[in-house]
């Protein structure tokens, strides 16, 4: 199998299984209010990362010979790309909450319902208080 293609296929099918069982452990550990603000970040980073998809991961493994000389570039070039979209993210942290309809003015999940017919009891089972010992 041709060296170039072993790799890419290799990078993609461990991208694809990192990608599900972060997936499976965060909607574990999480909430569903902050798992639904971890996609929406998710989908909203992945959307500027094929924007602004550069290439050079991909010629670097289909360059046949030696790229030690481009390595510096690689690297310098990925790590100023990562600066950039985390600063378009923090930028317009507010713009993309209100896209995807999430109120950035509260700091945490929504009030505890006050009677059991507002969910009072299901929210005490998915938020259980910490029992002094």
């Amino acid at each position: 199998m041709n060296s170039a293609l072993f790799w890419t296929l290799a990078s993609r099918v461990s991208i694809q299984a990192f990608s599900f069982l972060r997936v499976v452990i965060l909607a574990r550990i999480l909430t569903p209010y902050d798992f639904g603000i971890s996609a929406s970040t998710f989908i909203a980073y992945q959307l500027l990362d094929m924007l602004t998809f550069t290439g050079f991961t991909t010629a670097l493994t289909a360059h046949k010979g030696n790229f030690k000389e481009g390595y510096p570039t690689l690297w310098w070039s990925t790590f100023i790309r990562g600066l950039i979209l985390a600063t378009i993210l923090f930028l317009f942290s507010d713009s993309i909450g209100d896209f995807f309809l999430a109120p950035h003015h509260l700091p945490g999940p929504p009030e505890k319902p006050q009677s059991q017919a507002e969910g009072g009891e299901a929210w005490r089972l998915r938020n259980p208080t910490p029992t002094a010992t």
